[in-house]
């Protein structure tokens, strides 16, 4: 049954009840003396909330109170929140230039009626209040004073959630089985190894790390992690295959057949280890369907993994004695809680603390989970004063067997400050295994009030996140997604601790399956936990149910409504939203509906900002992009180019739009100037720069302080000949006292998309003058589509990752370096000998890879001239593991050399139209090979 938690509730129906709406109506309709009354008695009954929480769990008679008190909270919420929407709509139209228009709406008559409503809801619930506030001095409640929401700000870096005790011996015992089966007498081609557990002790954990053991990473050429969790539905499972095989994606209701021959297409004769991992439920018969098509597409020697809480899953799906996975031992375990709950993991240096510790420790009963929940739950206490007190009254409760796991790790959540509490129970909407996006996690707590900032300047979402990496440290989420810049992207959570947030939540939470419609008058909150397609409409039921607040949807799709191009224009008066702090479009035009940048000047925004139609845009000082120093992301589009007279205008307009340095990634679109401005060199915190469709610009912007700029895109630059230029104000700056130089340090990824004119990293005269001696030394993926008149380019020696497409491969592939960076290489063919004669200032080398030694993948894409491939000097490219050909008409056969490609793992030629086939030696590693015509 799960628990009643009220406290959220009240506090936020405090919080509402002393806001600007709220106090419009006491001013307008006198009823101070009703509301203040109302929050008078709200204050007395939040006072023993902590305490009545607490002890529901043992007397129903306290429960029973709870949910009276429950109902009369809801109904006071849903009344409160109508008279502050009411307050702050009368307020707005104070003062409008229309309210004449609409004096009738506002008559005394109107007035006379909303207060005799308000006076009488008001009441109704203030004597209700009273009843139960009477009631619980019964129950002689012990009163507790206001916490004071803090918000930890990290002193140190997180905890390692992946750090493992314990389970060596496990895991070296699971790759034995999926290792040495086939030296068996019982020759099985797909053996299933069933991992037993119950819920907490690390089946997903030791799955894991024998999914990335270094010798099950040499056996597989193929490894699936599905997460199959309570539905074991046969056509979802083999959609999550197809799409772990990361060549393209499947989505939508594609029939059973078609999804067998696409599993074949992309595993056939592949030794592969699949992990079904969380099983709960099966038909007999869809576990035969998947099982033997596995046992048809996979090769000999391939393996399946299950891990699940129940054995009679094991005894179905195994084709071995399921493997018991025990509970840690005492050593093991008092290493694992040391790492949870001490500094560094070392020993306390006080008896007393480590004689508690551990009779803490042994009511854990050698669960991980709850060691790791438990002992983090501690380090945010105080040994000598908390720990003594919480082995004293908190743990008797606790009792070793393992089915009250989740009693031990409520003491998890008892313990948390009151301001996550709400914010963990929301996540009970989530299915189990669910990746949560951790972004829109926050935003449903603001949507809830859930996010309280202690001063009126913090931001919610800046402080959402902090509450999210509080619960993640607390261990309350896991499998966490990082980004170096963007920090949590996704997450999850255990089993367990998903089961533990659906305890918690209350009777105000519900997770709808299919064909369940009715919905009980206490839920405020609803998610669905099927698949929309077979819901054929809305049930009338959820329609017509005034009082949720949470409809989550299942997410079938990621839509950007703010991305469509029927926006012809933003309406003014966006200004005015002063609290505004996220914007993602402003479409300006020249309707005079239209908004204008100055719209921008009083928002503080935050997160990404697009701005189009800014060739119709005037005075761009006005929008004050310069003091907006929480934009993380900037698009500027002119959305066409204009003629000649509107050139000066657009870089009069691009220059006044100078943004903060804080700004990580920009886009500049359809730009008419012919040059960019110089402030770009000022965004030294620039981690993406995109430059698409500016045609007359001839050169790029100076970049030479932009050292963390990570990835560069050029896109239909038409004027654009050269990257480097021997000047001061190009994308370098090159001076004549320099011996060497290192353009854009950290640049990974770099694409060059349709620039007719392009001809090559930097003009003659630059070479000639400078010997270039590193440009980009970290480059690690280079695309080149669309690029004709390209004739060199310099090797990268880390790159790993090469496309070139739909252009000349005879200029393509010339790549020319400077004498200091290869030695000489004789040119025999067709190609070199043309490009040799074009310039003897640096070594002109053709189709030479020998740079390229860490390139693993390699894709020609429409490149028209190309006949053969490889010749003599591929041994360069001894790592490769991926090599394609797609739509290369002209290319008939691939040489003998292609033995040199020692790691190639798979190669596929598509859309070649004269291809012949003709066979060549076998590479050793090779895997798979695909022709398609």
């Amino acid at each position: 049954m799960a628990d009643i938690i009220l406290k959220p509730i009240a506090e936020l129906l405090t919080e509402t009840l002393r806001s600007a709406g709220v106090e419009e109506i006491k001013r307008l309709f006198d009823a101070r003396g009703e509301l203040s009354k109302l929050e008078s008695t709200l204050s007395t009954i939040r006072a023993v909330l902590v305490d009545a929480e607490k002890r529901q769990i043992s007397s129903e008679q306290v429960r029973d109170w709870l949910e009276k008190l429950e109902a009369v909270l809801y109904d006071a919420d849903d009344l409160v929140d109508e008279v502050n929407s009411e307050g702050l709509r009368r307020k707005l139209m104070h003062g409008n230039e229309i309210r004449k228009k609409v004096r009738t709406f506002f008559s005394s008559d109107n007035q006379l009626a909303f207060q005799h409503y308000l006076a009488g809801e008001i009441r109704k619930i203030t004597e209700r209040l009273d009843a139960i506030s009477a009631d619980k001095e019964r129950f002689h409640f012990v009163t507790s004073l206001p916490e004071e929401t803090k918000v930890r700000v990290d002193s140190q870096s997180f905890v390692d959630v992946e750090n493992v005790v314990g389970r060596d011996q496990d895991r070296r015992d699971i790759v034995e089985l999926l290792l040495d089966h086939e030296s068996s007498t019982e020759k099985i081609k797909v053996p299933v190894i069933p991992i037993v557990g119950m819920g907490g002790l690390g089946k997903t954990t030791l799955a894991q790390l024998v999914f990335n053991d270094e010798r099950v990473q040499q056996h597989f050429k193929l490894k699936i992690w599905v997460c199959v969790s309570y539905n074991f539905d046969v056509k979802l499972i083999c959609q999550k295959i197809i799409n772990a095989t990361k060549r393209g994606i499947i989505i939508g209701d594609s029939p059973m057949e078609e999804l067998r021959e696409i599993l074949r297409e992309r595993i056939q004769g592949k030794r592969c280890l699949l992990v079904l991992d969380d099983v709960w439920n099966l038909e007999g018969q869809d576990w035969v369907v998947l099982k033997d098509l596995l046992a048809t597409v996979c090769r000999e020697g391939s393996g399946i993994i299950v891990t699940t809480r129940h054995r009679w899953v094991a005894d179905v799906m195994g084709t071995m004695q399921p493997y018991d996975l025990g509970i840690l031992d005492p050593k093991d375990s008092w290493n694992l809680f040391k790492k949870m709950a001490f500094e560094h993991g070392r020993d306390p240096t006080n008896p007393t603390t480590e004689g508690i510790a551990k009779q803490i420790l042994a009511k854990c009963g050698g669960v991980p989970l709850a060691i790791t929940m438990i002992g983090r739950m501690l380090r945010f206490e105080d040994p000598e004063t908390e720990w003594p007190s919480f082995l004293e009254r908190d743990l008797p409760n606790i009792t070793q067997q393992e089915n009250e796991i989740l009693q031990t790790l409520r003491l998890s959540y008892d313990y948390l400050p009151s301001h996550l509490k709400p914010c963990f129970a929301y996540c009970s909407l989530y299915p189990k295994g669910h990746e949560i996006d951790v972004q829109e996690l926050i935003r449903l707590w603001i949507a809830q009030g859930f996010i309280k900032p202690s001063t009126p300047n913090q931001n919610l979402e800046d402080i959402g996140y902090l509450y999210f990496k509080d619960l993640f440290r607390r261990s309350f989420f896991q499998e966490a997604e990082r980004d170096r810049l963007k920090g949590f992207i996704t997450c999850k959570m255990h089993d367990v601790v998903h089961d533990l947030a659906i305890q918690i939540s209350g009777r105000g939470y519900k997770m709808l399956s299919s064909g369940e419609a009715n919905l009980e008058s206490h839920v405020r909150h609803i998610s669905l936990d099927f698949n929309l397609n077979i819901l054929r409409e809305v049930p009338s039921q959820w329609l017509q149910a005034e009082r949720l607040r949470s409809f989550l949807l299942p997410i079938q799709s990621h839509l950007e409504f703010d991305e469509s191009d029927k926006i012809t224009h933003t309406p003014r008066g966006l200004g005015q939203l002063t609290n505004l702090q996220t914007l993602s479009q402003l479409v300006l035009s020249e309707n005079p509906c239209s908004g204008k940048l100055d719209e921008l000047k009083r928002l503080n925004l935050k997160g990404n900002l697009k701005i189009k139609g800014l060739k119709n845009g005037l005075e761009p000082k006005e929008a004050k992009l310069k003091d907006k120093q929480h934009l993380q992301f900037l698009c500027l589009d002119f959305m066409g180019i204009g003629d000649d007279a509107s050139t000066n205008k657009q870089e009069s307009v691009l220059e006044g739009l100078q943004p903060h340095p804080n700004l990580r990634e920009l886009v500049v679109a359809s730009y008419g100037g012919d040059r960019f401005s110089s402030w770009l060199s000022s965004l030294t915190n620039l981690v993406k720069l995109s430059l698409k469709n500016c045609s007359r610009c001839r050169q790029l912007p100076s970049l030479d302080r932009c050292y963390l700029l990570e990835e560069l895109v050029l896109m239909d630059l038409d004027a654009l000949e050269y990257i480097i230029v021997n000047d001061g104000d190009s994308f370098v700056s090159i001076s004549s006292s320099s011996t060497g130089l290192s353009v854009l340090p950290s640049l990974q990824k770099f694409t060059l998309e349709n620039l007719p004119g392009f001809r090559g990293w930097w003009r003659s005269d630059v070479a000639e003058s400078q010997e270039v001696q590193v440009v980009f030394p970290r480059l690690s993926s280079l695309t080149i589509s669309r690029c004709p008149s390209l004739t060199f380019m310099p090797c990268y020696p880390n790159v790993e990752e090469m496309e070139m497409g739909f252009t000349s491969f005879e200029r393509k592939t010339l790549m020319r370096v400077p004498q200091a960076q290869i030695s000489a290489t004789t040119t025999t063919d067709r190609a070199s000998s043309s490009s040799a004669a074009s310039s003897s200032t640096t070594l002109t080398v053709s189709l030479s890879f020998y740079p390229l030694s860490k390139l693993l993948s390699l894709s020609l894409d429409g490149i028209v001239d190309l006949h053969h491939f490889p010749d003599e000097r591929m041994n360069g490219l001894a790592s490769l593991k991926i090599l394609r050909f797609t739509r290369c008409h002209r290319l008939n056969y691939l040489t003998p050399y292609i033995h040199y490609l020692t790691s190639l793992e798979e190669l596929e030629i598509a859309d070649c139209q004269q291809f012949e086939g003709i066979e060549w030696p076998e590479t050793p590693a090779l895997t798979s090979l695909r022709i398609l015509k």
